[in-house]
């Protein structure tokens, strides 16, 4: 950062940001006229904003799926542990308190095998390829993100075009 003043002239601040290299291209498809549309299926969203969550679940829901909601892994697991049926776990990766949303995912395969994996974040240290739960390599899909690249991204997941959308225990 740099601060230049001149009496009677004013202040000029200047702040020099690092340049972010992300790769988005996978989250980034072709203009498409068609509306990707939701299914049936049920999403457990774990997103400690709330505003963010809300909105992120009123998308989901206009999309056609149904979301049930909670605020960190610990709410995620209690949802987890009873008989409500979830497709698609889409997490926050990081969160306030003991669990982030890779523990969180650890701990899904656990209580149940076969559950896809959506992670989410909006740091640009995060990375796709860095995702592990397990060991495995789990889908990423970074914030910001488009209501198109959401419906997308859930659709893809959720047909088993992401190979990677299972959280693992080793």
């Amino acid at each position: 950062m740099a601060v230049y003043s001149e009496p009677g002239r004013g202040t000029t601040f200047r702040v020099y940001l690092p340049r972010a290299y992300i790769d988005d291209s996978r989250d980034v498809a072709p203009a498409d006229p068609r509306t990707v549309m939701g299914g049936a299926e049920r999403i457990l969203l774990v997103e400690d904003n709330v505003p963010l969550r809300r909105a992120t679940a009123r998308q989901l829901t206009e999309l056609g799926y149904r979301v049930l909601e909670a605020e960190h892994a610990v709410s995620a697991l209690l949802i987890l542990a009873g008989a409500e049926p979830v497709d698609l776990l889409f997490t926050d990766v990081v969160m306030p308190g003991t669990m982030d949303g890779l523990d969180l995912a650890h701990e899904a395969a656990r209580l149940r095998p076969g559950l896809r994996v959506l992670l989410t974040s909006g740091f640009p240290g995060v990375r796709g390829a860095d995702i592990r739960a397990g060991g495995y390599p789990l889908p990423l899909l970074n914030k910001p993100y488009s209501r198109d690249a959401l419906a997308r991204r859930i659709r893809r997941v959720l047909e088993g075009e992401d190979e990677q959308a299972f959280a693992t225990i080793v």
